[in-house]
């Protein structure tokens, strides 16, 4: 007698793909007895399975045997919707093995009853849903055949007619008592299957697409490394590359608008866009069509082998570790927003590499908790060892491109496109690119994520949000000549605009900043409501207060409108403007030579990184300090000779302070000039904190960012590498042996060129027993204007250094934002043509409400009378 075989799906709820997932992502080097014979098994085109065949593929379940993370528990369902068997190595995993295998026990012992005559059958325990009859074995499409019990055979036996018409009976009644036990008893799927397409409900669209010979699509220029603009605006990104791909082999030109990705679903519904590109979200479902999905991207988090971290299941489990990230990775901007801009998590904790590798080199140091990047080039780490992985899927996205919904032709066509890009390694080449991975492969028939209902579907919005740019009302930008702005400048930028939505707007309704090229480029603008209700076919005139940075370049900023509940919708509206490079600020007058004083440096124009030298040299005083202009000079006294090596980063002025015998006070300046150079890293931020002084025994805290194409990062103390191989973003704590000045120096090394960046500070002999610590929130180390009077059309210099926990600066000009996003130190010039006093001030904030402010005073005086 043939041996029973049984349904890997209907009766142990296994999904064959999940299956064959799992023995690739865990046993691809294994070659046993047990992975070559599960291989071959999973090799095979039919679903039905001896129980000692199903016996091996029930180890292929998950990995609880090598102690390792196969999977996200509910982020992929299998044909009838139920939870995937991928699933965390914990004590659920080992709840559904121990289910899956007393199941398998339970149809053996049937199976044994059937063949011995038994009338007994013993109770199925397990959790997974029941198949409806134990005894029938369900093929695809279902063909019910009954195990016969072996004591049938003991009976008289039956004519062939009464046979036919026994069996044939008890097929139909089990098949409808199995359709009716199923719908009404069996549990719901946490998905349901795909929503019924109305065949041609929008399949004109492929029609006018194609004649048009063109394409409009939607995406969000916030999601770097998949879509966002360039510096010379221009789209790019993963997702972007994909699309022009998919555009030119459909032989259709390419158009983008940008829209947030909440407003992507309801500019399909408007018709303002044809196909959308971005991460897709269930909440969608039911609304829009999607492709097949061509990429997803899944995290995977990695410990020290000898960590006691076993499994992280959410982003708040992380707020107290050290943890590691690529620079521009989706999972750095998941962190920040998750962690890091909510408070959750100090930035002292968050580290960025340029390279993951470095990453996994201070893991292994144990300078880092946990890193998290890309599923799969972590999972070649722990094959390399040292690293284990304890979390997975926490961040996992799909990328696909959804159309109209019933646009059916319309997204066969671009499945077809994906799918030649899929063969032709289009797709692995661009994710190498712009995500740095090679992905696994994904089925060109995979099932799409949007296009399926919910369980819960989301109730039917009473109607859309929409918005599409209209015309600039002020400084018609073209992308290419932006308009030319002086520092300082305010101005107004309006747009028109129109409700394309089926809602109203109302004075809820608001324009908001959305995102800039340049920190800056946000402009000092505040969001903006509307001033009336707007229904839906009118224009309206949106309008904003700005004022150009103080610092000269390039900068584009980007605007949303939100709905009353702070959703952002509808096009994305655009300001862009040039400020010019400034004239030469006025420099320092000639001072009077004075006698035993000298103070002096090697020169006094540099590029950026560059260090200079300074020498004085004073004889006969009481006291002397050496200072950067704005700082508090009492904290940095010198010797009456000497010299030091400086690295600067910007244009700065040294003062000498000198406190002669009978008590008056002689200062002497030095002003070197510091050029940038364009393609070297920018260091954003370098701070050690306490500034200025400290107690011998007492730590310093290095907080540091590196911004641009970085190759390498090195710390150093008076010279001495403390961490070469740094990553571009990080913090560390120091504590310098000894007395004396110590001098921090961040070295940034590129293709494009160097950069370096110095911070000095003081180690006193000990004062108290107890070394006394920093103190908390934002601290404003310096903010000076060089020289503090002028006469107008004459320029000043303002500096500023910004130190402690510190999250954002702004810089004020007669209390009108210039400078919106300032990095912590820096300088900028300031030319006034009117005549009076102008306050400078300086507000460093934490996302602890701590606040920090200082102000200077320019004093502006009329030109002479000739």
């Amino acid at each position: 007698m043939e041996e029973p075989k049984f349904h890997l799906l209907n009766d142990f709820g296994l999904d064959k793909a999940n299956l064959k997932r799992n023995l690739d992502a865990d046993y691809r080097f294994r070659d046993d007895d047990w992975s070559r014979r599960v291989r071959a098994l999973l090799a095979k085109p039919t679903e039905l399975f001896t129980l000692n065949e199903i016996e091996d593929l029930i180890k292929a379940v998950s990995s609880a045997h090598d102690d390792q993370v196969v999977g996200d528990p509910g982020a992929i369902k299998d044909a009838l919707g139920r939870p995937s068997v991928e699933m965390w190595q914990s004590e659920k995993t080992l709840e559904l093995q121990a289910a899956l295998e007393e199941r398998l026990k339970n149809f053996r012992a049937r199976v044994h009853n059937a063949e011995s005559g038994s009338a007994t059958t013993p109770p199925v325990t397990a959790t997974l849903s029941d198949p409806v009859q134990p005894e029938i074995i369900s093929h695809t499409p279902p063909i019910p055949v009954i195990l016969e019990p072996a004591r049938a055979r003991l009976k008289p036996a039956p004519s062939a007619l009464q046979v036919f018409a026994i069996v044939g009976f008890f097929i139909f009644a089990f098949g409808v008592l199995g359709f009716l036990i199923w719908n009404f008893i069996a549990p719901s799927p946490s998905v349901a299957p795909p929503l019924p397409v109305t065949a041609g409900m929008n399949d004109g669209e492929w029609t006018r697409i194609k004649a048009a010979g063109k394409i409009t699509v939607g995406t969000t220029a916030d999601d770097p490394p998949f879509s966002y603009h360039r510096k010379n605006f221009e789209w790019d990104g993963f997702a972007i590359q994909m699309m022009n791909e998919v555009g030119k082999r459909l032989g259709l030109q390419v158009n983008y608008v940008d829209i947030p990705g909440e407003g992507l679903a309801g500019a399909l519904q408007l018709n303002q866009i044809d196909v959308a590109v971005a991460a897709i979200s269930p909440e969608h479902a039911g609304i829009v069509d999607s492709t097949n999905v061509y990429f997803v991207g899944e995290d995977g988090l990695l410990a020290r082998q000898e960590s006691n971290l076993t499994q992280i299941r959410s982003a708040d489990e992380m707020a107290k570790l050290k943890i590691g990230v690529q620079r521009g990775s989706v999972y750095e901007t998941w962190l920040n927003t998750s962690l890091v801009n909510t408070g959750k998590m100090p930035l002292a904790n968050f580290f960025a590499y340029n390279q993951i590798d470095q990453a996994l080199g201070d893991l292994r140091a144990n300078r880092l908790d946990v890193i998290v990047m890309d599923f799969l080039p972590a999972q070649d780490a722990v094959k390399l060892g040292g690293v284990k992985l304890v979390g997975r899927g926490l961040a996992k996205q799909y990328y696909a491109m959804t159309v109209r919904r019933g646009a059916t032709n319309l997204r066969d066509h671009l499945n077809q496109a994906l799918a030649q890009m899929q063969s032709d390694n289009v797709v692995a080449k661009l994710a190498l690119q712009y995500l740095g991975i090679v992905p696994a492969p994904i089925s060109p028939t995979a099932t799409p994520v949007v296009g399926q209902a919910p369980a819960t579907a989301a109730p039917v919005p009473a109607c859309i949000d929409g918005l599409a740019f209209v015309q600039h009302l002020t400084l018609e930008e073209n992308l290419t000549v932006l308009t030319t702005l002086n520092p300082s400048q305010p101005f107004t930028k309006g747009w028109r605009v129109r409700n394309v939505g089926t809602c109203g707007w109302d004075p809820s309704f608001s324009l908001n900043f959305s995102q800039g090229i340049a920190g800056a480029a946000r402009m000092g603008g505040v969001p903006m409501n509307l001033t009336r209700s707007v229904p839906p076919g009118e224009t309206y005139d949106l309008q904003v207060q700005l004022t150009a940075p103080i610092l000269p370049g390039a900068y584009q900023a980007w605007w949303a409108m939100r709905n009353a509940q702070g959703v952002p919708f509808g096009q994305v509206v655009y300001v862009g403007i040039q400020v010019p490079a400034p004239v030469t600020p006025t420099p320092p007058a000639t001072q009077t030579p004075a006698a035993g004083i000298s103070f002096s440096t090697d020169r006094t124009s540099i590029q950026a990184g560059e260090s200079v030298v300074l020498n004085w040299n004073v004889t006969n005083v009481k006291a002397t300090f050496l200072y950067v202009i704005g700082e508090p000079w009492e904290q940095r006294g010198v010797a009456g000779q000497g010299s030091r090596q400086v690295y600067l980063q910007n244009t700065t002025v040294y003062e000498l302070r000198v406190i002669k015998s009978n008590d008056q006070v002689e200062t002497r300046q030095v002003r070197i000039d510091v050029a940038v150079v364009p393609n070297a890293p920018v260091i954003a931020r370098f701070t050690v904190d306490p500034g200025f002084q400290i107690v011998a025994g007492q730590c310093v805290t290095l907080t540091w960012d590196v911004q641009g194409d970085a190759s390498k990062v090195t710390l150093s103390n008076n010279g001495a590498a403390i961490w070469d191989g740094a990553p571009v973003r990080g913090t560390l704590q120091n504590c310098p042996p000894g007395t004396g000045v110590v001098s921090y120096v961040i070295a940034a090394n590129g293709p494009g060129g160097n950069n370096r960046a110095q911070r000095d500070i003081t180690v006193l002999a000990p004062l108290t027993p107890t070394p006394v610590p920093p103190p908390p929130g934002p601290a404003i180390n310096a903010l000076a204007i060089n020289p503090n009077a002028v006469v107008e059309q004459q320029c000043a210099t303002l500096s500023w250094d910004v130190g402690g926990n510190v999250n954002s600066v702004r810089l004020f000009r007669n209390g009108v934002v210039i400078l919106d996003n300032a990095m912590l130190n820096g300088t900028a010039p300031d030319c006034s043509t009117t005549v009076g006093t102008i306050t400078f001030r300086i507000e460093a904030r934490n996302l602890a409400g701590q606040v920090a402010t200082r102000e200077v005073i320019l004093i502006v005086n009329p030109k002479p009378v000739p």
